[in-house]
C-alpha cells in the first residue's frame, strides 16, 4: 500500500515535469522533455494497475486526501 502512494506521487511528478516544459520553457528539444516523463508515467501507471485491488483503493484514498490538503493550502496561501 505504501508503494501505491509513492507510485501515485511519481505519476504526479511526471505530470508536473511535462507541464513545466510545455508551458514555461522554450527549448528546441522540448519534445524530449515531454516524451521521457510520459513514458515514465505510462510505466508507473502499468505498475499501479497490476497492483492488488486493496492497494489501489488505499492509494486512491490517499490521493484524494492529498489533493484536498493541496486545495486547502492553495486557498490560504497567496499565489
Amino acid at each position: 500500500m505504501v508503494d501505491i502512494g509513492a507510485l501515485s506521487a511519481f505519476i504526479l511528478l511526471h505530470a508536473s515535469v511535462v507541464g513545466y516544459f510545455v508551458r514555461r520553457r522554450e527549448q528546441l528539444s522540448r519534445w524530449r522533455h515531454v516524451l521521457v516523463p510520459v513514458a515514465g508515467a505510462g510505466i508507473t501507471v502499468a505498475v499501479v494497475v497490476a497492483a492488488s485491488g486493496v492497494a489501489q483503493v488505499v492509494g486512491a484514498v490517499w490521493l484524494v486526501i492529498g489533493l484536498g490538503v493541496l486545495a486547502g493550502q492553495r486557498g490560504r496561501i497567496p499565489a
